[in-house]
């Protein structure tokens, strides 16, 4: 797949003074106006995809990402961009972020569409593999990581509970009997004082961090990235990926560091899209 993938081109546009076609060159060869700026301006799709294309050679996929997201968010019509993506995504493990991108790179009409066909239906056994794999692996599709830190760590709570109910029971058996110098009961008193307070501060750090313990036994979400453009709305937003616009609450509680105003989205900023 990657050897399909398209390199750039150079811009070939029509004169907007004279109306002159098919120039290739910055300067209209018949009415010598300068078309930089209409190049510079045509070519910026092209730019954002010839980086996105360096950056997945270099290995910088996430950054590759975002390039070709700029480059299909300003009205990119070529597919390559989309095959592109596909095969990141595909390297990242998230197939059905790229099979959505194959679609895509079919609708636009691709000349390879049979071998995307094809390549898409590789990527769906690869993803139903995986998923036979993650399964046999943890005995379902929920991952719990029982780690040794994990395991130690309730053992000590555990312990140290059963700890403090023996000796307290011993020292209501011993105070109730009469057997033991008041100096031994203060003293077992103490000890056990000091246990309550063990036991108060472990579970301080319990709380502490439950966040860190809980990442070992929550999966984690995929998110899409996309880049806002001009004229988009949350809801618009929603409607493009879940075919849902009331859903844009969902978009808005993943994004809300980036956004103050649900209402109004900041051209360029690039929001997560979740797709879970």
């Amino acid at each position: 797949m990657v050897n399909k993938i398209r390199k750039p081109n150079r811009a070939i546009m029509n004169c907007p003074v004279c109306g002159k076609e098919n120039i290739d060159t910055n300067t209209c060869p018949q009415c010598k106006s300068d078309l930089t700026p209409w190049l510079r301006l045509k070519l910026l799709p092209e730019t954002y995809y010839a980086e996105g294309l360096q950056l997945f050679k270099s290995g910088r996929l996430d950054e590759a990402i975002e390039k070709l997201m700029a480059a299909i968010a300003l009205n990119y019509h070529n597919s390559s961009a989309h095959i592109l993506l596909a095969h990141i995504y595909e390297k990242k493990g998230l197939y059905d972020d790229a099979v959505l991108q194959i679609d895509k790179a079919i609708e636009k009409g691709s000349p390879n569409s049979e071998e995307l066909k094809s390549h898409k239906n590789r990527i769906k056994r690869l993803k139903k593999e995986q998923e036979q794999q993650r399964k046999g692996r943890w005995g379902g599709s929920y991952k719990w990581i029982a780690t040794p830190q994990i395991i130690a760590f309730i053992c000590l709570i555990f312990i140290i509970l059963v700890g403090y109910q023996l000796l307290k029971n011993k020292t209501e058996e011993i105070s109730d009997k009469g057997e033991v110098h008041s100096s031994l009961l203060k003293q077992l008193q103490n000890q056990n004082n000091n246990l309550q307070e063990d036991v108060r501060n472990i579970m301080s750090i319990v709380k502490e961090n439950r966040n860190i313990i809980s990442k070992f036994s929550q999966p984690r979400q995929n998110y899409f990235k996309y880049l806002v453009t001009k004229g988009d709305t949350l809801s618009s937003i929603a409607d493009r990926f879940y075919h849902a616009p009331n859903m844009w609450q969902k978009i808005y509680q993943a994004n809300k560091k980036n956004i103050s105003d649900p209402n109004y989205l900041p051209t360029g900023i690039i929001l997560d899209i979740p797709m879970e």
